[in-house]
Formats: C-alpha cells, structure tokens, sequence
C-alpha cells in the first residue's frame, strides 16, 4: 500500500498536462500512488495520461462521464488505497519535495492535515533548479482547529482543498461528526475488521462497541497506516454521535455490508 494517494482531476488538460504529470512523477518522496480521473474529456488527456501509465506503475488512469472536478475528485477518493491523500490540480505543478516535506511533517506531529503555501506563475512557467529544503528544519505552525476554520471560515467565500495533505479517515471521521450524520461508512481493502489479522487465528469481527475498539488497539490489534486510522476515526466520531454507527468494509462489500451481510459495525 503507497503511503500518498495522489488524486488529479482532469478535463481537456492536454495544455498543462505533461507539466503537471512530471511533477507528481518526480517527486523526491516515491511511494505515493498518483490517480488521475479524466472527467470525460474530448482532446488528448487520455492519450497523454496512458503514456505515464505504461511508464510508471504508479499512475492509473479512471475514466468517467463528464460530472465536474467535485465528482471526479470524489470517484478518486474511493478509489485512494493510502492513509493520506493530497489532491492536484491539472494546471498545477508541485515543487519536487512538496510530498516529502508533507509527509514528514503530518507523520511527526501526527496532525490531520498540512498545509504549504502556493504561488501564482504565469502559464509558460518553467521550473528550474528549485531550492531544497532540509525537512528538519522547516518551521511549522499549529492550530488545533484548524479544520474547522478552514471548512466553516472558508477565506474569500472559498476553500482550497489541493494544497494540503489530508489524513484520509480522519477527515472523514471529522465531518461526519460536524454534520451530525447518521452513520459513517469506511473503505478499507479488506471485507471488515479482523482479530488476529494474517494469523493463522484470524477471526471476523462483525461488531464493535467503542470500548472494544479501546481495548483491541491497546492490544496492538490494529496496524498503523491501515486499519488503525479507521478505528480511531470511527472512535472520534462515536464520541461525538453516540447514536450513531461506523460500518468498515471494502468497496467489493459494501453493497452487502449495508444489507448486513458483511462488514464491521461499531456503535457506542
């Protein structure tokens, strides 16, 4: 599993493609998985895009009907396989550490997000010799509601939302309690939440009470960067919304997970 699903929306963006694609390709950081949704477009995006798909098994290419960056970001989202995600637009190019200095810095201080500053070039900008940072000594300012100032207090009557590095669950986890919504639904890879998981004493869990979810990660029943993000994002909410329910499944599942047929389901 890439520690980084890196998620671009695409349409018609055959004039600042290749640009934007070798910048994600060249990142100084590598295990990141970089997704490209093409919104139904009707010039050579596709074509361009397969052309790092057969190069680099870290692209993959989604195809859909044209439905909007929003949709095409979202179909994204579902298919993300990472603890972390960060979102790229197609006239964007990232500077070559922009994913090493994001992951060092939401993985030290453990934060649900990290921020980095943009700038605004002209349309024939060229990147050349970009400086280089010593990750450990780049200065970082906290907020614990951020969050919320960013999604409730968006500046200018907008939010950006590709200039971050996002921690997968706990966003999820986050909004689902902020909306008060009912009941929260968690991708995974696997059909549900496993005692004992790859062991020869494996056992499905089909239900959760927070309290066991406490005492399962105590245990050290739940791997970091997997399942262990999900369960505290699922804890997080429920202590929030106590009424409400967290169902963990893979997307293969979740038609049967929501019949109550597969899947792991947590409650208060």
């Amino acid at each position: 599993m890439p520690a980084i699903s890196l998620i671009i929306p695409l349409y018609n963006a055959e004039k600042y493609l290749r640009p934007c694609l070798d910048s994600a390709k060249n990142q100084t950081f590598e295990d990141i998985e970089i997704i490209c949704i093409n919104d139904g477009s009707t010039d050579n995006t596709a074509d361009i895009v397969n052309e790092y798909v057969a190069e680099d098994s870290r692209f993959r290419l989604i195809e859909q009907e044209n439905a909007g960056c929003s949709m095409a970001r979202n179909h994204g989202l579902k298919s993300a396989m990472s603890p972390y995600v960060a979102l790229l637009d197609q006239d964007d190019v990232l500077h070559p550490q922009a994913m090493e200095v994001l992951h060092h810095l939401i993985t030290k201080y453990n934060a649900d997000v990290a921020e980095f500053v943009n700038e605004t070039v002209p349309d024939d900008f060229v990147m050349s010799n970009p400086p280089h940072y010593d990750i450990d000594k780049i200065p970082a300012e906290f907020s614990q509601d951020a969050f919320h100032f960013w999604f409730r207090n968006p500046r200018g009557g907008s939010v950006l939302v590709w200039n971050r590095l996002y921690k997968k669950d706990a966003i999820a986890g986050k909004l689902a309690s902020d909306l008060n919504c009912d009941e929260l639904i968690i991708l995974t890879s696997v059909p549900c939440v496993y005692k004992n998981y790859s062991k020869e004493d494996q056992t499905a869990l089909e239900t959760l009470t927070v309290a066991e979810a406490k005492t399962l990660m105590a245990e050290g029943q739940f791997e970091e960067g997997t399942m262990l993000p999900k369960i505290e994002a699922a804890i997080a909410y429920l202590e929030k919304v106590p009424a409400g329910k967290v169902l963990i499944t893979s997307m293969d599942h979740v038609k049967d997970a929501i019949r109550g047929k597969a899947g792991t389901v947590i409650t208060a």
